[in-house]
């Protein structure tokens, strides 16, 4: 455990990926209640509403990201694999 917690490359790892879990994190647990709160919501609605659109949201950036990197394949060197 001394060595993983003295270890740089490990602890930016971890920060690297605890820090945007946070926001997922606080999106999936506390935006239900705050929709239903300020519209009036059912709990199911407001749980639906809370979560669609950032799933959608994120499919679509990881379907256009694809295709992006994929054009910048073939546009530059460094993306030729080899």
């Amino acid at each position: 455990m001394r060595d993983l917690l003295g270890n740089r490359n490990f602890l930016l790892l971890v920060a690297y990926f605890t820090l945007p879990a946070i926001a997922g994190w606080v999106v999936r647990d506390w935006m239900p209640e705050i929709l239903r709160e300020k519209f009036s919501l059912g709990q199911g609605k407001a749980g639906v509403s809370a979560i669609l659109f950032v799933q959608i949201a994120s499919l679509t950036g990881a379907l256009l990201g694809g295709v992006l990197a994929d054009r910048w394949m073939r546009v530059t060197p460094r993306g030729v694999p080899g």
